[in-house]
């Protein structure tokens, strides 16, 4: 009577509904707010529907007739015995006290573990309850116990099992990943179960197939279980790896932002300190151009009346250069030589002249008539000047009380002519004073000039410094030095003169506070010391033979190699080579006459030929020597490393001072006089000072001086 039950598709589980039966006739559908947890394809509240519940017997007399899953002997006709038959063989529980016992140990191993996963509880209740995969409802009594149904005490208590696995669930599910995720829908509804199966539940029947179909679902909620555990740990690693690198780029920002601040900070404070050194700076540049105001007025007070001191010293030096020149008589000096020539010649006693050759007209007869351009007889014209020359030599002599050698610096100047000049050094000094008295005192005072500078430098160093105010000091200084030179000219001072030069200190002073560096310096030589000591030489107004000149120049020359200490300012050589320049020339300018061995037996009467005579020998020997004295004690100190120099003091000695010497042996001389083995042994102890003569380089130059030294040792030696 039962039809034969369809076939479940092969991918999907079948489905139960739980329903507790009112009646035998009509099922009750499940509340619609009854969760229904989904395991392999089956909710928990359908899995109770394979359990049979017993029905409470009727009041009536036709109630204990049928059982639960049975039908009333009342209403049951013949054709139905096979199935009663059947049905009263199927009566029997489904499970033995073995299995049982064996559901009470689940039971209890869920409890146990009622922390554990939703997939965990499922797999547990699939063990027990589903049974086996039949695809029909077995009616003969062969079934195996599996197949029974549960009825009275034993689904009660299967029923109160089941649930307590449903509260184990709830509370793994809540305690799970599972509780926030949301339960998937059943993919089939209770419509689509064949009438087979609804006819077999209200049999009590369990089809055979469910247990199949229930485990093939249960092995796919593991695999898709695993399957979505191993999706969920691949995305919360990329989450995590997101969220690293989130935290890395924060990490980054939030140094970058503390970096950017600490540069605004920084911008910031250094901002502050710009606004706070323009607002010192702006108050000190105000400070600064008041100043400035008031040192360009100062200025302007010292540039207008150091020009025009300036303007009135220029003249007043010139003409002391000038006196200079006339007392120190180089220029008489050689008109002597040249009438000392003459007269020699004009005798025939003159051997050769060594140096400076004298005019032609020296050599001419006294006797001839030359006539220059415009019709004078040039030979009665230096007669007659010659002869006023004569006369002043001798009127010089009788004033000195003592006859002239030749070595004196006033041999040629009698004492009117002396007084003159001292009159007239007087008139110059006293313009100069009267020059200085115009100005007031205060611009007068290198000192204060150079505190003034002292002031601007201290006040403002680095525009001191940048505007090369050592440079302009050394302008304004320049009239103010050259006035004391003028000041501390004096021919007939022995004590110096030049020495006594107060405005070295001053610079010396300004040197030392760094009011004036190296250039200002130079500067302050170039512009007052050269033209000065050029201009007196110039005009020839240094002579050789003043121990007086030597000793003042040669003190002021070193006192300037204290404001230069390393001697290396060009313009410090360039003086050296002026001076230089200037001893070569008066040495080449010196003209001696060699007298013939015939003189020495001659009667001289005639006195113009007796003091040529003397003044060719003794005069001309003692004056050499005093000048090559003057030059070796003097200068070699200042000029000892120029080898012109050198050279040209050497030369002299070698080609000059030494035939000198040897044409006067044999010669009467003076008594109490030096005789030229005396005059060469002082200038070679002079030399040896020098260690010239020990020097390889200057072998060849010194060879003729050693020579001469072995003879006139031999002489001396003789002569003892």
């Amino acid at each position: 009577m039962f039809r034969k039950t369809k076939k479940r598709p092969p991918t999907t589980a079948m489905r139960t509904s739980l329903t507790t039966p009112d009646d035998d006739d009509n099922e009750e559908a499940a509340p619609d707010n009854e969760p229904s947890l989904t395991f392999a394809g089956k909710s928990i509240h359908k899995l109770k529907r394979t359990i049979v519940r017993p029905t409470k017997k009727k009041s009536n007399s036709l109630a204990s007739a049928v059982g639960f899953g049975g039908e009333n002997d009342l209403f049951r006709n013949d054709d139905d015995d096979d199935i009663e038959d059947t049905a009263n063989s199927t009566e029997a529980s489904l499970y033995d006290l073995a299995a049982l016992s064996q559901l009470q140990a689940e039971q209890l191993a869920y409890s146990a573990a009622a922390a554990t996963t939703s997939d965990q509880a499922v797999d547990s209740v699939k063990d027990d309850v589903l049974m086996d995969d039949d695809d029909y409802v077995p009616l003969d009594a062969s079934a195996s116990a599996t197949d029974n149904v549960l009825n009275g005490e034993d689904a009660m208590l299967l029923e109160s099992r089941l649930q307590e696995v449903d509260m184990s669930v709830a509370m793994a599910m809540s305690s799970s990943d599972y509780a926030n995720e949301p339960l998937p829908l059943n993919p089939m509804n209770d419509d689509d179960d064949d009438w087979a199966n609804q006819v077999a539940r209200r049999a009590g029947i369990v089809p055979a197939s469910s247990s199949k179909t229930s485990f093939m679902a249960a092995s796919s909620t593991t695999t898709a279980s695993s399957v979505s555990n191993n999706n969920h740990s691949v995305i919360l690693q990329q989450l995590c790896e997101k969220v690293d690198a989130t935290l890395h780029q924060l990490a980054q920002q939030q140094f970058d932002l503390q970096r950017a601040q600490t540069h605004r900070q920084v911008e910031l404070q250094n901002a502050r300190n710009i606004h706070q050194t323009q607002q010192v700076d702006l108050h000190q540049s105000g400070q600064a151009v008041e100043y400035y105001q008031q040192l360009r007025a100062r200025f302007a007070s010292w540039v207008g009346g150091l020009r025009q001191l300036q303007l009135q010293v220029q003249p007043i030096q010139q003409a002391l250069h000038e006196l200079d020149a006339q007392v120190a008589c180089i220029e008489r000096r050689c008109e002597w030589e040249n009438d000392m020539i003459a007269v020699l010649f004009h005798h025939g006693y003159l051997d050769k002249v060594i140096g400076r050759q004298p005019d032609p007209v020296v050599y001419y007869p006294w006797t001839s008539v030359t006539v220059d351009e415009f019709g004078r007889d040039v030979q009665s014209l230096y007669t007659m000047q010659r002869e006023q020359r004569r006369k002043r030599r001798v009127l010089i002599a009788h004033q000195r009380g003592v006859e002239i050698i030749g070595d004196e610096t006033d041999a040629f100047l009698t004492d009117d002519e002396k007084e003159s000049l001292r009159e007239r050094h007087k008139a110059l000094q006293e313009a100069l004073e009267l020059a200085l008295s115009s100005l007031d005192e205060d611009f007068t005072s290198l000192q204060n000039l150079v505190d003034m500078f002292g002031e601007w430098k201290n006040a403002y160093p680095e525009e001191y410094m940048q505007c090369h105010a050592t440079l302009s000091l050394a302008d304004l200084i320049t009239p103010l030095i050259q006035a004391e030179l003028c000041a501390l000219n004096d021919p007939w001072n022995e004590s110096g003169g030049y020495n006594e030069s107060k405005w070295l200190a001053v610079i010396f002073g300004a040197l030392e506070s760094d009011v004036i560096d190296a250039a200002g310096v130079d500067r302050i030589i170039e512009k007052a010391v050269v033209p000065t000591l050029s201009d007196l030489l110039d005009k020839s107004g240094y002579e050789l033979l003043s121990d007086r000149q030597c000793r003042s120049i040669t003190v002021f020359w070193n006192h300037l190699g204290k404001i230069v200490p390393s001697g290396q300012s060009p313009v410090v050589t360039l003086l050296q080579k002026r001076m230089t320049d200037y001893i070569r020339s008066r040495l080449d300018d010196i003209s001696m006459a060699i007298v013939k061995k015939e003189a020495i037996d001659a009667e001289l009467e005639d006195e113009m030929l007796l003091s040529a005579f003397t003044d060719a020998t003794v005069g001309q020997m003692h004056r050499v020597k005093k000048v090559l004295l003057n030059i070796l004690f003097y200068w070699t100190s200042i000029l000892g490393k120029d080898t012109d120099f050198i050279k040209s003091v050497l030369s002299f000695v070698s080609g000059k001072f030494l035939v000198l010497l040897a044409s006067l042996h044999g010669f009467p001389q003076p008594r109490f006089a030096a005789t030229p083995v005396d005059v060469f042994q002082e200038v070679y102890r002079a030399l040896e000072l020098t260690g010239w003569l020990d020097s390889d380089d200057l072998m060849l130059h010194t060879i003729p001086i050693r020579a001469a030294a072995n003879m006139y040792q031999n002489l001396e030696v003789a002569a003892n």
